[in-house]
C-alpha cells in the first residue's frame, strides 16, 4: 500500500511468574518482500526494576514481515463500428484487481488499429511512472479486440433521364446521381444505357 510497516507485538516463553519482557523491536517493511523483524534490544523487568543480568538464558528470535504483491490487470478497450474508409482506434486502458497505490501508476501508448473489414488486437505498451516499482505489483496485460464490420449502408446508384427528340442520331446520357456513401467516397458506374428511335 506504499505504506512502511512494523509490528511490535511479541510472544515470552519461560520467564517466571510477575516477570515482564521488553523488547525493543526494530524491523520495519514498505515493498513487497520480506524481512526480519528485528529484537534490536530488551530488558526483563520485575515491576519497574531491571533485572536482565539476573538471566543468563535468554534467547531472541525475529519474527519476519511480509508484503504482497498487488495484482493489477491493465486491459486495452474493445471496439466496433462498421467500414468507413478511418481507422478504427480507442485508446482507453481499464486498469482492474487491486488497482495501483494512490500516486503510483503507468503510462499507456495504444498502437492498436483496424480500417478494413475484419478483427485486431488493440496492441499497447505501458511504462510504470516514476516511483512506481514492478516488484510490488503482479501485472498481467490484456489487449482488447478492434472489430471492422462490413459498411450496410443502403448505396443507390441512379442513372440520369435523358430526353431528345428524333434526329437519326444514337444518344447516351452518363450522368449519374449516388446516395449513401460514406465521406469522401465516390461511385464510378459503367453507364450502357443507348437510344436512336422515339421511344423509352
Amino acid at each position: 500500500d506504499g505504506q512502511t510497516h512494523s509490528k511490535n507485538s511479541f510472544t515470552v516463553t519461560g520467564l517466571p511468574a510477575g516477570y515482564t519482557a521488553v523488547p525493543v523491536i526494530t524491523g520495519t517493511i514498505k515493498d513487497a518482500g520480506t524481512e526480519d523483524n528485528v529484537i534490536g534490544s530488551y530488558a526483563i523487568k520485575l515491576g519497574d526494576e531491571d533485572v536482565t543480568a539476573q538471566f543468563s538464558n535468554v534467547t531472541t528470535k525475529d519474527g519476519t514481515l511480509t508484503v504482497t504483491k498487488r495484482a493489477v490487470t491493465m486491459t486495452s478497450a474493445t471496439d466496433e463500428k462498421a467500414y468507413n474508409g478511418t481507422p478504427l482506434t480507442n485508446h482507453t486502458v481499464t486498469v482492474t484487481g487491486d488497482g495501483f497505490v494512490t500516486g503510483e501508476g503507468a503510462t499507456y501508448d495504444v498502437t492498436g488499429t483496424q480500417t478494413l473489414v475484419g478483427t485486431s488486437d488493440n496492441t499497447f505498451t505501458y511504462e510504470l511512472n516514476e516511483g512506481t516499482l514492478a516488484g510490488n505489483y503482479d501485472i498481467e496485460k490484456v489487449e482488447g479486440t478492434l472489430k471492422v464490420t462490413e459498411n450496410t449502408n443502403a448505396i443507390v446508384i441512379t442513372a440520369d433521364d435523358g430526353t431528345w427528340m428524333y434526329d437519326g442520331q444514337t444518344h447516351s446520357k452518363n450522368s449519374f446521381t449516388v446516395t449513401g456513401l460514406p465521406a469522401g467516397y465516390t461511385a464510378v458506374p459503367v453507364i450502357t444505357g443507348t437510344i436512336k428511335d422515339a421511344g423509352t
